[in-house]
């Protein structure tokens, strides 16, 4: 690389390769698939579309998420599929974590609650984006400096919702630090042995069940038993709609209500953190 360029202009560069990238892809996928009846401007940020009686919320890429509402509603999977693809590859790790996987699944659980989508359609839009995560985590580029400071990303026993963790997952690994996915429903005990044995620093805990009260809610036996057992100054960053009193324990806990407070928390961790700096975060999205 020219050592005149600027960090923010090779990212450009980047981008535009990206860019050319998913073209290709899509016309490739246009010609295996030539009975598909999406086209290729509804994945453009941007532009307008029909209007729907899905009401979004602000602060997310409206366009594409509404597209995806749209094609899920109809069980165009397919489509969805290919809609979720081109957004991966020109919005990049962060932003497809954050501005369309969160909001989607947000979006689509609330209309599931309330009967404007069936489960089946919400299990299917799972599996697909699932698929789309997998592939963003394996394409993010691994810093063998930033071994602290160390993530490790569960969610409490007996919850099964991954996806809090799995965006947050992606957000972490964006800003080029360490991080160890250990999955759903993890017991407490299983958490800090792995967290000793891989020297996890932060733990993210997932817990997606509101409960009437603390006494009653499984996350307080949870972080009980972490507090007892993990060594002292790890910290615990716990995310979903569960207060916590967090004066309760000696262990650091820190408490997020949404993904765009986690990743300014992520944020500000890595400028904190010297080896993340070595590269561009836009240069580890793909």
């Amino acid at each position: 690389v020219d050592k005149d360029f600027t960090i923010s202009q090779i990212a450009d560069l980047a981008q535009e390769d990206l860019v050319q990238l998913a073209t290709k892809e899509a016309a490739m996928t246009n010609q295996l698939a030539p009975s598909s009846t999406i086209t290729p401007q509804l994945a453009v940020v941007g532009q307008e579309l029909p209007p729907s009686g899905i009401q979004l919320s602000p602060g997310m890429n409206s366009n594409i998420v509404q597209t995806i509402l749209n094609c899920l509603q109809d069980y165009k999977l397919p489509e969805l599929n290919e809609l979720l693809t081109r957004a991966k590859f020109t919005h990049g790790a962060r932003d497809f974590a954050l501005m369309v996987c969160g909001p989607l699944m947000r979006k689509v659980g609330q209309m599931v609650a309330v009967g404007e989508m069936d489960v089946s359609q919400e299990h299917a839009l799972s599996a697909l984006m699932r698929n789309q995560i997998a592939q963003v985590i394996q394409s993010l580029q691994f810093n063998p400096l930033a071994l602290k400071p160390s993530f490790a990303f569960a969610t409490i026993e007996n919850d099964l919702h991954e996806f809090g963790i799995l965006i947050s997952h992606v957000l972490t690994l964006s800003q080029g630090l360490h991080t160890n996915y250990l999955g759903a429903n993890l017991p407490a005990t299983s958490l800090v042995s792995a967290s000793r044995a891989l020297g996890a620093t932060h733990i993210v805990i997932g817990s997606a069940k509101l409960f009437p009260d603390w006494e009653s809610n499984p996350l307080k036996s949870y972080l009980d038993t972490l507090d007892a057992n993990l060594p002292s100054g790890t910290e615990v960053w716990v995310g979903g709609r569960s207060p916590v009193p967090t004066e309760d324990y000696k262990m650091g806990i820190r408490t997020f209500s949404g993904f765009e407070e986690f990743d300014r928390a992520i944020q500000e961790l890595a400028e904190r953190t010297p080896a993340t700096r070595l590269g561009s975060p836009a240069l580890q999205n793909f």
